[in-house]
């Protein structure tokens, strides 16, 4: 092998063979990539095979294997660290579980992008801790989507009078996710329509707190009626009143 690891020593040993593929003097095979004379040698990166290219074509596909080795790296990191969260409890709403319908539905990957920045920068395991305590309710990092677990519309007035300006910003977080599901969790249609009127009023005056719990709550990837939860269209309008009332 020569310092391009290249097969032009044939040239040498079998001239025939390579004059019998129209592969000029000073090349040893055809690119694969743009057809033009190359040399035939280990393919770049971690690849196991063998082909041909020109010089050229050669570095612009070993800079393609590089950067598939760096994506590769980043998607383990993004899983590794995924897995950490999970395990250490501050994932628990990257993923959905299934509703009060029986429907199970994952965010889209970017709303995960949106809960996992929202669970690292303010929704703490801290604050489900504190609220557990507050009304006695279970909670360990097996709970994966605790806020979901422990809503019970039976306690929606409870729960609502607690949701005070004084209560630290990551508790109201998760108490507002708490209230949410005991609004759509509702008996009854005239029941989510009184609720949903106590915590509007609420997610309006603290948008920019709950903007990715409206943003997931209002379904806007859904098109008919069964695919969105039951509070769909009301988040949709909270969300497109805000967005009117900034344009004004």
């Amino acid at each position: 092998m020569n310092e391009r690891g290249c097969y032009c020593e044939t040239w040498q040993a079998n001239p025939d063979a390579l004059n019998s593929r129209g592969i000029p003097p000073g090349f040893c095979g055809t690119c694969e990539q743009c057809g033009k004379p190359g040399h035939t040698r280990h393919a770049p990166g971690a690849s196991p095979y063998t082909g041909a290219w020109c010089d050229r074509c050669y570095h612009l596909v070993a800079r393609l294997a590089a950067a598939r080795v760096l994506l590769f790296v980043a998607v383990c990191a993004l899983l590794l660290a995924w897995t950490v969260l999970q395990f250490s409890g501050l994932g628990a709403n990257l993923f959905i579980q299934a509703d009060s319908r029986g429907y199970t539905r994952l965010i889209p990957p970017f709303a995960a992008g949106c809960c996992l920045i929202q669970t690292l920068g303010i929704m703490t395991q801290a604050a489900r801790q504190a609220l557990a305590a507050r009304f006695d309710l279970p909670c360990s990092v097996a709970m994966q989507y605790w806020e979901w677990e422990v809503a019970d519309p039976d306690r929606f007035e409870e729960f609502l009078k607690a949701y005070t300006p004084e209560l630290p910003v990551d508790q109201r977080l998760a108490l507002m996710e708490i209230l949410v599901q005991c609004v759509e969790d509702s008996d009854s249609e005239a029941k989510l329509a009184t609720c949903w009127q106590r915590i509007k009023p609420l997610l309006e005056k603290n948008f920019n707190l709950h903007a990715e719990t409206i943003q997931y709550w209002a379904c806007l990837e859904a098109g008919q009626l069964d695919e969105m939860w039951r509070i769909s269209i009301l988040m949709r309008q909270v969300k497109s009143q805000t967005a009117a009332d900034d344009d004004a």
